[in-house]
């Protein structure tokens, strides 16, 4: 093996693939919308912080921290210097002699630190390669799951007007959001910002029936439009990640990358035997785990923070539509309800969300307080897709209603 695997390790990792699918498998059975999504939160919050770390912390911190052998060292090496302290204050130790101590502490204390953070990190490399692992299945199981496209081709200048202004506009004001509301670094906000303008995992069946019903090719369009989306977000992920690792970084989000091999995957699915059931394992399974490798990083007591939630769940759905409005609506000669309707798919990015944000929070690139926010808009996401449904059909009789007024006139 190329890494030492802990046996606890290798338990949660194994609990992070069942527990999740258990979920996800009853709430699929009481129809919940977003079930896949939703099953993989509540499995990922009952094996982290927010259940697991406080029923059974020690058990959490051995299985899911690590390095508690050079965290007791460092108690006991903080301990050791407040006496010391004591003890040259009752010795009446000249200023620079006191000074002199405080120097030699730090430097021991931040020596022990670092001993401490490279246990963990070495601890979790399992743990975060299951999670690329994940991430790299659940990318390329759009290849397996997206539907037929449409025989109309649209040209490259339309999908990419809605691309970009989606990705511009989302990404866009989360990265405002984090840089001037919370003050967080570029590389972060960088980060965070490619996860909210990432383009739609899958294409629903009824994304694809309202976008071709908007406008011939309607679909494909869509599709389109968000590849080029998720073209710019990975650019902006791979960027903010070298920026801050180098070229490890790189390598950390290379599993970001089967986005785009899963775009030469869909044209064969139909050769590929029991595709269906190949679909339903990454809905049932993969998707659950990857929801809940990013859920057990996050503690729902300490790590709920209102405002950043509020920002990135509206900006995560309707943020992506209305820059994917606006993109088709700057190319003029199209309607703005029908536009509505057309563009509706552009907010089926849960996955892919998860995604960015998982590789993020595993390289700890952004903290549990916005990796929250982003996990709950995504959940978001997958639970109002239904919704979607309802609003194109409200579209349509809206349109109808107008076409009727005219003729009427």
């Amino acid at each position: 093996m190329l890494w030492p695997m802990d046996g606890s390790l290798l338990a949660m990792v194994a609990m992070l693939v069942l527990v999740p699918a258990g979920w996800a498998a009853l709430l699929r059975w009481a129809r919940c919308p977003g079930w896949a999504v939703v099953g993989g939160l509540i499995g990922g919050l009952m094996l982290g912080p927010t259940i697991f770390g406080r029923v059974m912390p020690d058990q959490y911190e051995v299985m899911l921290l690590g390095g508690v052998q050079e965290r007791l060292a460092l108690q006991q090496l903080t301990g050791r210097h407040g006496a010391d302290l004591i003890a040259a204050e009752h010795a009446n130790l000249d200023a620079q002699q006191t000074a002199q101590l405080e120097i030699e502490q730090a430097g021991e204390l931040e020596e022990a630190q670092g001993i401490w953070q490279d246990a963990t990190w070495a601890h979790l490399r399992p743990l975060r390669l299951f999670t690329s692992a994940i991430v790299v299945l659940t990318l390329l199981g759009a290849g397996v799951i997206a539907l037929q496209d449409s025989p109309s081709r649209p040209g490259f200048v339309g999908p990419l007007s809605v691309g970009a202004w989606s990705a511009a506009v989302s990404g866009g004001l989360a990265f405002f959001a984090m840089r001037w509301l919370w003050d967080e670094g570029v590389a972060e906000s960088a980060v965070i910002a490619s996860a909210v303008a990432m383009g739609p995992w899958v294409l629903t069946a009824m994304d694809h029936e309202a976008a071709n019903h908007a406008e011939l090719g309607g679909a494909a369009m869509v599709q389109r439009a968000g590849r080029f989306a998720t073209l710019l977000a990975l650019v902006t992920a791979g960027w903010a990640l070298w920026a801050t690792r180098g070229w490890g970084g790189l390598a950390i989000a290379a599993p970001l990358l089967a986005a785009p091999v899963s775009w030469s995957i869909a044209p064969f699915r139909k050769k590929v035997p029991a595709t269906f059931l190949l679909a339903d394992f990454v809905r049932s399974i993969i998707v659950p785990a990857l929801a809940a490798s990013v859920a057990i990083k996050v503690d729902l007591y300490q790590d709920f923070a209102v405002w950043p939630i509020v920002v990135f769940m509206v900006l995560s759905g309707d943020g992506r539509w209305l820059g994917a409005f606006t993109g088709a609506m700057v190319l003029g000669q199209r309607r703005a309800l029908r536009t509505m309707r057309l563009v509706l798919g552009s907010m089926a990015a849960g996955p892919t969300q998860l995604a960015v944000t998982a590789i993020a929070v595993h390289s700890a690139t952004i903290s549990s307080k916005f990796t929250m926010a982003l996990l709950l808009g995504a959940v978001l996401i997958e639970v109002t897709a239904p919704a979607r449904r309802s609003m194109a059909r409200r579209l349509i009789q809206t349109e109808q209603e107008i076409e009727a007024m005219s003729d009427e006139g």
